[in-house]
């Protein structure tokens, strides 16, 4: 599926430099940024919308119904077009066009991270608009090498190699799922309490994490009531799954009442995830003979989960239509600020002296034959679009059901 066309162009068509190397009459300090930002839009429309410019766009892909993989028909979804660039359900239920994240820099492609993570193999991805470009691939905030991926018939972005992260898990394909929570969490450690209220015994705290294939590993130790906190975190080290840094033990020991519970902070940075921990009496006794756990700061793990693609797509304008643009704009600035030489087409089209007969034309007569008035500019605009189209031709296939619409070009 491809994305909807362009509404604006993405930069100027051309430059203050190139307009008043060819614009006599103009006023040197005159700011020309509206008028050339005036005439690409008007000659971007009137050209058929076909030049945007190299436009940079971010996005979060993910797969299907809420990332897909865990529906049985999620290689069917839109029948056939896999990728939803879009949340807000359009007519008919299907998935909307692209939704702006509102700070500019690109789209929100799908919701937060279902079930469907390791359940399914993607090599290849279609990104919407045409690639020119692939600017930077982070998935769970790293920067993946350009050669773990390449681009398929300008559409489609595939998987190459294998990649090894900074934790040590291998990567052969695309991630099946999105966690856009991840966007805009700043990292924060898990920090636990544990209460025991008891003067002998053991306790244990169970550590469960995930593999790099996305496998459950439980590991857990046992620890005496009155173990000091520097016990207790070399006992959590020596785990399995937790490494030395992984986690920071104070406070304690135990005792009659609980008055000074241990607290238990794991770097979710270091640890590349956030550990699951469950706290539970063994044999603890004398004082109330329990342990209880509790939450007092909760986790959040930057990226986690989190995937984007920055690209450059879009069409860039002929060298013929930058020089029609500063043809253009100079013509506007010496409209606005009342210079010399100033060739827009008026009002006055013809006039009677002795008679006193005149003749007003609307300007607006041009552009609604897609033209300026201006000979140079409308040979360029003549050339690029003579049958004066207001926008790239668009297919819908009415037995693909809704949403369905490719632009073409």
């Amino acid at each position: 599926m491809a994305a909807p066309p362009t509404t604006v162009p993405c930069e100027p068509w051309t430059t203050p430099a190139d307009v008043r190397a060819c614009c006599p009459g103009l006023d040197p300090a005159y700011d020309l940024t509206d008028s050339i930002a005036f005439a690409t839009e008007i000659l971007f429309r009137l050209s058929g919308r076909q030049f945007p410019g190299v436009c940079d766009r971010i996005v979060y892909p993910c797969k299907g119904e809420n990332c897909g993989c865990d529906s049985p028909n999620w290689w069917a979804i839109l029948s056939g077009s896999d990728w939803i660039w879009g949340v807000v359900p359009g007519p008919g239920g299907a998935p909307a066009w692209p939704i702006p994240t509102g700070d500019g820099t690109g789209f929100i492609n799908c919701k937060i991270q279902g079930s469907c993570q390791g359940k399914c193999r993607l090599d290849c991805l279609d990104l919407p608009g045409t690639i020119n470009d692939i600017i930077e691939v982070v998935i769970d905030g790293e920067v993946i090498p350009a050669s773990n991926y390449k681009i398929k018939a300008y559409r489609e972005l595939c998987w190459v190699g294998a990649y090894t992260d900074r934790f040590g898990n291998v990567r052969t394909s695309w991630p099946c799922s999105n966690n856009l929570a991840g966007i805009s969490c700043v990292n924060t450690n898990l920090i636990l309490s544990a209460t025991v209220d008891a003067t002998g015994g053991l306790w244990e705290i169970e550590v469960t994490t995930l593999d790099g294939s996305g496998v459950a590993v439980v590991d857990s130790v046992q620890v005496g009531a009155t173990d000091t906190a520097a016990a207790v975190q070399t006992a959590l080290e020596g785990l399995s799954n937790v490494s030395p840094g992984d986690v920071l033990v104070s406070g304690g020991p135990g005792d009659a009442g609980g008055t000074t519970p241990y607290v238990i902070e794991w770097d979710v940075e270091a640890m590349g995830q956030i550990p699951s921990i469950s706290i539970t009496d063994v044999s603890l006794s004398g004082g109330a003979s329990t342990v209880v756990q509790a939450t007092t700061q909760v986790a959040c793990l930057a990226d986690q989960g989190t995937w984007s693609v920055r690209y450059n797509y879009g069409k860039p304008v002929t060298d013929g239509g930058r020089v029609a643009a500063g043809i253009f704009a100079c013509q506007i600035a010496l409209n606005r600020c009342g210079g010399s030489g100033c060739i827009l087409p008026q009002r006055v089209k013809e006039i009677t002296r002795q008679g006193v007969d005149m003749l007003f034309a609307d300007p607006l007569t041009f552009l609604g034959d897609f033209l300026t008035g201006i000979y140079e500019v409308d040979m360029w605009l003549t050339s690029v679009n003579p049958n004066k189209l207001q926008r790239r031709a668009r297919v819908f296939r009415a037995d693909a059901g809704p949403g369905n619409t490719t632009f073409t070009g």
